[in-house]
């Protein structure tokens, strides 16, 4: 700002010195200078996205799921003990059979392991869908462009002769 005052001062120097060298009167004042400030304004339009929210609701074959038990059975072989017959065992007191001895009969079991079909029942769930026209709403976010204006404002100093005399 220095410079550009210096330089104003200069040029109103020069005018009075030039004005004296034509040998004319020499006003009795100097224009006075003075500070100012200058707005330059500009005015555009800029791009903007604007978000907008839209529900949206229609109208769907949708599924519903219900869980639902199914039964079964199955076969298994199971063993089941089971008597057979029955066998005679004959001991005797001393292993010599020389008289008396006393020997003795007992009757013993004979069983064997049989394999026998059974049915076991058994269950499990499972989720089942079930179609039917449903309403469902959803919120969708719309992106839209705006044209916006906007303003620019510079404001510079300057130096201005000032109007009238002290």
């Amino acid at each position: 700002m220095a410079p550009m005052f210096a330089a104003l001062m200069l040029a109103a120097s020069s005018y009075a010195f030039a004005q004296q060298a034509t040998d004319e009167a020499l006003p009795d004042r100097l224009p006075l200078m003075q500070t100012t400030i200058v707005e330059y304004r500009w005015s555009f339009l800029v791009p903007e996205w604007v978000i907008e929210p839209r529900t949206v609701s229609t109208r769907v074959y949708a599924p519903a799921l219900h869980t639902q038990r199914i039964d079964f059975a199955l076969p298994e072989w199971t063993s089941e003990r089971r008597k057979i017959a029955r066998v005679a065992e004959f001991t005797c007191k001393y292993s010599d059979l020389m008289l008396p001895n006393e020997c003795r009969t007992t009757w013993r079991d004979v069983y064997i392991d049989v394999p026998v079909p059974v049915l076991r029942h058994d269950s499990f769930d499972v989720d089942v869908p079930q179609w039917s026209w449903q309403y469902v709403a959803t919120t969708i976010d719309v992106a839209r462009l705006v044209w916006k204006e906007q303003t620019l404002i510079v404001s510079l100093p300057a130096v201005a002769l000032a109007n009238g005399t002290r």
